[in-house]
């Protein structure tokens, strides 16, 4: 992945591998109440949707070059509803432009993507708080007004839907 994807991007602050404990650039996440929560360590096992260490920087270096060299990953494959699909490691919006988003969220740290492809417009949030979920979305809405059901995913009925019916 580093030779393929992460060198060719620039991408100098990203790896798969855990950080060390006394990176400086390692966040600390945040309860609800904002009170500092103990390091998070990763799980054993990884997930396919889990595993990259980056930084802002490096994620919207990454996020450019899907949405200047990368659209056939953005074409819809799993519906979720009238509103959102799964594409290739992307989800999408289904409206005019089929804006694409991703999210992360692991206690203490909640992220939000959203680029379009059309425009190539896009932003990078990464919060360290367990309310990270609602400065992204005000980000979001101010710099890229418009619908973004996205943002609401996980509280659509059929979200999980499109994973579970496809392949």
């Amino acid at each position: 992945m580093a030779a393929a994807l992460l060198q060719p991007l620039g991408m100098t602050s990203s790896t798969f591998a855990w950080p060390a404990a006394d990176d400086p650039r390692l966040a600390i996440g945040h309860t609800e109440a904002g009170e500092p929560m103990p390091r998070f360590t990763p799980p054993l096992e990884k997930a396919a949707a889990g595993g990259l260490y980056t930084t802002v920087s490096d994620y919207l270096r990454f996020l450019d070059h899907c949405l200047t060299n990368e659209q056939r990953m953005f074409v819809p494959q799993a519906p979720i509803d009238d509103g959102l699909a799964w594409g290739l490691g992307w989800g999408i919006e289904l409206a005019e432009d089929n804006a694409v988003w991703q999210w992360g969220n692991d206690p203490g740290h909640k992220n939000f993507v959203l680029g379009n492809p059309t425009a190539r417009t896009g932003i990078v949030v990464f919060t360290n708080g367990e309310r990270g979920a609602d400065v992204y979305s005000k980000l979001v809405r101010e710099l890229l007004p418009g619908p973004h059901p996205s943002l609401e995913a996980n509280r659509r009925p059929g979200w999980l839907r499109g994973w579970q019916t496809a392949g």
